[in-house]
């Protein structure tokens, strides 16, 4: 799907993004010989001027870096941060197989 579709289909259907946002996974590329970080966040509010797209997040794990480089998003495709298989999931089952 491209950038436009998905900010176009946002608000569409029952159960929509604008009604029950998606859980992600950005992935910052980091300068240097660091390894990218990775935070989960809810994404919100898309906006789309011309190619740039921007959104608003709130962050459920991790950090978010400052500044940071290039981004790859990984979404959700379930959106719903309880699901077994949703990123938020595994992250929590990774922190308590750590315990």
């Amino acid at each position: 799907m491209s950038t436009r579709q998905f900010v176009a289909n946002w608000r569409d259907g029952g159960n929509s993004f604008a009604e029950n946002p998606p859980n992600a996974v950005p992935s910052f590329a980091e300068p240097g010989d660091r390894p990218p970080t990775d935070a989960v966040v809810v994404i919100q509010d898309p906006h789309l001027d011309g190619d740039a797209l921007s959104y608003t997040i709130k962050v459920l794990d991790d950090t978010v870096p400052s500044p940071t480089g290039p981004c790859a998003m990984f979404i959700d495709p379930f959106g719903a941060p309880l699901s077994p298989v949703s990123a938020a999931g595994l992250h929590r089952r990774a922190r308590r197989r750590r315990r």
